[in-house]
């Protein structure tokens, strides 16, 4: 079943390309995040939301995770993400799944049952009020249930890495989220964001940073490549310069030294206690 809540301007790629590189970061994600999850206590018969389900990877993890007796709720702001997930399920042949196309602002809790875990990866930093969404899904939780995150700290590739190459693609796209409302730093503020809230009996947050691999590689140099046009249509960087910063960038990644520096930045997990 699909529902449609209202669909707002998309960030980043829908096209079939989008979903490949949704697909390969979460190749890299997903250890972490079914860590996460399993901390969480993630389990069978559970109600489970995935918000910002992008192309429905982890979706199709969680509806195995739930079972039969359980449900997911998938939404994401993209009819053409919430499609994909869907032939992603169908194939799986899962049936525990509702998808809903829409922004997650405009949630009424009061519709849905309450869930176990509300779940959602690099949803915060794509909206521009990060608190008031924190408040939407803990409405989403019935008492006891959890509220999983992971978000983006991009600032901390300032303090890790010496790639002068690297620091201004990174501030780049800082800049870019800021001209959007959007901060890129989100999960460094997330565990006082949930604290302050006052809806949470125990809030646990843990870091994790990523050593560096070919796939962490070809994914943020696709991701440069998604934000080509942002950058140049904003003025934050001339179509010159974006193409020496492309390839700096890229020669950056073939150095052998580049494998001895962080070049994704930190992730914040987030599990809060309702």
């Amino acid at each position: 079943m699909n529902q449609k809540l209202s669909e707002t301007n998309y960030f980043l790629s829908t096209a079939t390309q989008g979903a490949s590189n949704l697909d390969l970061q979460h190749e890299i994600l997903k250890e972490a995040s079914t860590e996460q999850l399993s901390k969480a206590g993630l389990g069978q018969g559970m109600i489970v939301w995935d918000i910002g389900c992008g192309s429905g990877a982890q979706t199709e993890y969680l509806a195995k995770a739930v079972g039969n007796e359980g449900r997911v709720y998938a939404m994401d702001i993209s009819k053409e993400q919430v499609e994909t997930a869907k032939r992603r399920v169908d194939t799986a042949d899962l049936k525990n799944v509702e998808f809903l196309v829409g922004d997650v602002a405009q949630i009424d809790a009061s519709q849905f049952e309450k869930a176990d875990i509300v779940y959602s990866r690099f949803l915060l930093m794509h909206v521009k009020e990060p608190a008031k969404i924190v408040r939407i899904m803990a409405n989403l939780l019935k008492k006891g249930g959890r509220l999983s995150l992971q978000e983006s700290s991009f600032g901390t590739i300032e303090r890790t890495n010496t790639d002068i190459s690297l620091k201004r693609y990174y501030a780049l796209m800082i800049a870019y989220g800021k001209l959007k409302g959007f901060d890129y730093s989100i999960g460094e503020k997330l565990e006082n964001i949930c604290k302050e809230s006052g809806l949470f009996s125990k809030v646990i947050s843990y870091t994790k940073n990523y050593k560096t691999t070919g796939m962490i590689k070809e994914l943020l140099s696709r991701r440069l490549d998604e934000l080509q046009d942002k950058l140049l249509s904003y003025n934050l960087i001339s179509e010159k310069d974006y193409d020496k910063l492309k390839l700096d960038v890229n020669h950056f990644f073939m150095a052998q030294e580049s494998s001895g520096h962080p070049v994704m930045c930190e992730q914040a997990h987030i599990i809060a206690y309702k």
